[in-house]
């Protein structure tokens, strides 16, 4: 199974409505973007019939370094999450 990549969902936006790639990346762009803004900025942006993004915060924890074996203290980090609607999952 092959990977479907941002460069596939330009190509075949561009070709579905009949426009430039170059308008499609933008409008691509443009989406990811908002996204990526509202999520960092602590909104859930919720597509109606494709998913929900919200970043989530993952607690510090000890890890291990596969290399030795030691403990490795991991921080406190900021992650986004997706959550798919039951409707895009067939």
């Amino acid at each position: 199974m092959a990977n479907y990549t941002k460069k596939d969902l330009i190509r075949d936006l561009a070709a579905e409505t009949v426009t430039f790639q170059a308008t499609a990346q933008q409008i691509v762009d443009g989406v990811f973007n908002r996204i990526s803004e509202r999520s960092a900025a602590g909104d859930k942006v919720a597509i109606a019939g494709f998913g929900k993004f919200e970043v989530k915060t993952r607690a510090a924890r000890t890890g291990r370094n596969p290399a030795t074996g030691d403990p490795v203290e991991i921080p406190e980090k900021r992650v986004m999450k997706f959550t798919p609607t039951k409707a895009s999952i067939s």
